[in-house]
């Protein structure tokens, strides 16, 4: 029986201007707290806890992030619910392009569709990002088409 593959491990990556406007978005929320603290306890506290939301929101999007290449999965951790992606669940592999995933600190993301109940989506920033594509396209037998790569459940039957 063969060895199994040793496990890769991949840093995110986060831009360091998205790091400098949340620092000064920051700042500007902190002014905005002090100026409260000076006014009554109603706008104080409303200031506080908008600074928390915003605090908790810059730790989310900087906290660094492992992707794990195993044996027989993708791990992504500690994203806010780290979780296990099989190779052979993976059924597209491209650029994301939806600026909603917050918890990536950067713009360069990797958007990977898999399939779980109705189906599933997990972008991710590697550091290294072609270094972890074909690493991944490796494992999970992926195979390119275009600019994404495909699992093999939507490969074409036929050549192009």
């Amino acid at each position: 029986m063969p060895a199994a593959p040793p496990e890769l491990v991949f840093r995110s990556r986060v831009n360091l201007w998205i790091v400098l406007i949340l620092a000064g978005l920051l700042g500007s929320l902190l002014t905005g707290v002090l100026l409260a603290l000076a006014g009554d306890e109603l706008e104080a506290g409303m200031a506080f806890a908008v600074l928390l939301v915003y605090v908790g929101l810059v730790v989310v999007v900087v906290l660094p992030v492992r992707y794990l290449l195993t044996g027989e999965d993708l791990v992504i951790e500690p994203d806010l619910a780290s979780h296990r992606i099989p190779y052979s669940r993976i059924e597209r592999v491209r650029r994301a392009r939806n600026p909603l995933y917050l918890d990536v600190g950067s713009f360069e993301r990797i958007g990977i569709e898999y399939r779980k109940g109705l189906g599933r989506y997990a972008a991710v920033a590697p550091a290294h990002p072609r270094a972890f594509l074909a690493a991944l396209r490796e494992r999970a037998g992926l195979m390119p088409r275009g600019d994404e790569l495909l699992g093999a459940e939507h490969r074409p039957s036929h050549p192009d």
